[in-house]
């Protein structure tokens, strides 16, 4: 997928006839309302802006809370006054971007080189006064109010939520509490984060597959945040929401912090969760979640079907869609085909079968959209209705159940009596991130020694790509 941006440019001069003021923000504050440039369509000789705003105090002693003036011309005159008292800008050359750090008052002297203002104290109020005119002092003079509460602020710096998302459609991948180390930090593959998010829990793991990219979003428990940082750089704000795109290493582990700073402004009240992203490759993925899942599915399906015979029998998905089960004569042969349709059994116990597998959760708190979808089909012409011997061949691609695509399963199996068997030409070939690799065929119950390899053991290397190696 591909992401567009508009970016406007506008060319610094160095005009004397030109006051035009293009940016007014006081950084980790929030302006009410905002100034936007492009709401001054005719500037005449000026404009007059106004705006109120609340300053948390620790800001200002992080050096947060910093007013930033861009202009359209190097020549550009801005002065600052503050209750009436004058500030270090005063008759100043922007240079087309002037930064003023509003500064606590240190309580002896002054917080700034110059100026009558010594600098702000919390529980008052200000009004700070901003002229920003034309180099030639004549063409442009605007005048910009904005009107200050200092505060202790808000020292919460919990989350309220912390997701996960991938693909073009916006699939959701769970979140389990602990680390990938195996020690008491260890996760529990069954217990993963639903609706209540624990504040107090720090360290995440998560599991994903078929994509290099993730979205976090992390949710404040209080909107007046200075800011949430992911791996040191700024999540995008959006109704108090922050986002943040993680690049993945197929086969690896990806750590990502997540830095919250209160309102208060104050380092010690920050707060640092951590989450590492595993990145499953195709064996992990195939042997790991489909593979399981796939073999579960089949005790189910071989039951609904029955008895063997020439007949249709159409087998819902657990959650939705279906498999037609279909056998029928092709001339003298009988023709064994299987039709998935959008078909999803979740990631649930049902019915007395045993469906669940590790990793296969999807949604925090919807148990509908857990697992993921198959369709297409495989068909194979048997020798006989009672040998039932032959080879069955097709492909079905698996998608979230959001509809972003997984890979594609190209299936060809040897079978003898109706039964699928270990063989040479016995395999699925497994398209996944843009590869393909073959998967033989195992039988854990056909009394021979090869059995099928299972990544997520009690010994498994989280940071390590896994191969299985001669299975």
């Amino acid at each position: 997928t591909h992401t567009y941006y508009t970016v406007s440019i506008t060319r610094l001069t160095a005009s004397a006839d030109n006051g035009r003021v293009t940016g007014f923000v006081i950084q980790s504050v929030l302006l009410d309302p905002e100034f936007h440039y492009e709401d001054y369509g005719d500037w005449g000789g000026g404009i007059a802006y106004e705006a109120d705003t609340t300053i948390a105090v620790g800001k200002m002693e992080s050096g947060l809370a910093k007013l930033v003036i861009t202009t359209e011309s190097s020549a550009a005159i801005a002065t600052i006054s503050i209750n009436g008292s004058t500030t270090e800008v005063d008759g100043t050359i922007t240079m087309g971007c002037l930064v003023f750090e509003l500064r606590p008052d240190p309580g002896s002297g002054s917080a700034y080189a110059s100026g009558e203002f010594e600098g702000f104290q919390v529980d008052m109020s200000y009004n700070m006064g901003v002229t920003v005119a034309s180099g030639d002092g004549e063409t442009h003079e605007s005048t910009f109010t904005v009107n200050i509460d200092v505060t202790s602020g808000s020292s919460n710096a919990n989350l309220a939520g912390l997701n996960l998302y991938w693909g073009a459609s916006n699939s959701e991948r769970v979140m389990y509490p602990g680390t990938f180390t195996h020690d008491a930090t260890y996760h529990s593959p069954l217990v993963y984060v639903g609706s209540t998010f624990n504040p107090d829990r720090l360290d995440y793991v998560a599991v994903v597959y078929a994509t290099e990219s993730v979205k976090l979003v992390a949710v404040p428990e209080d909107e007046t945040v200075s800011y949430v940082r992911f791996n040191g750089a700024d999540g995008v704000c959006s109704d108090g929401e922050y986002s943040f795109s993680v690049i993945l290493t197929k086969g690896g582990v990806t750590p990502v912090t997540v830095e919250i700073m209160p309102e208060d402004g104050k380092t010690e009240h920050i707060k640092t969760y951590t989450l590492s992203i595993k990145l499953l490759n195709a064996y992990e993925m195939y042997w790991g979640i489909y593979g399981p899942l796939n073999n579960r599915a089949f005790v189910r399906w071989e039951d609904l079907f029955g008895s063997q015979g020439l007949k249709t029998v159409n087998i819902p998905g657990i959650i939705s869609g279906n498999l037609e089960w279909k056998v029928a004569l092709s001339g003298l042969r009988p023709r064994n085909t299987m039709t998935w349709t959008s078909y999803l059994d979740g990631n649930r116990d049902s019915g007395g079968y045993s469906m669940r597998v590790d990793y296969n959760d999807n949604h925090p708190t919807n148990n509908n959209f857990h697992g993921f979808v198959l369709d297409g089909s495989v068909s194979g012409l048997l020798d006989g209705i009672t040998s039932k011997n032959g080879t069955i061949t097709g492909a079905f691609d698996l998608y979230s159940p959001w509809g972003d695509y997984i890979g594609t399963i190209n299936a060809n199996y040897v079978v003898e009596g109706g039964v699928k068997m270990e063989d040479a030409n016995s395999y699925a070939d497994f398209e996944y991130m843009g590869e393909t690799t073959r998967m033989m065929y195992r039988d854990d119950n056909d009394g021979n020694s090869q059995y099928a390899p299972y990544p997520f053991t009690e010994t498994y290397d989280w940071s390590s790509s896994w191969d299985p190696g001669s299975y």
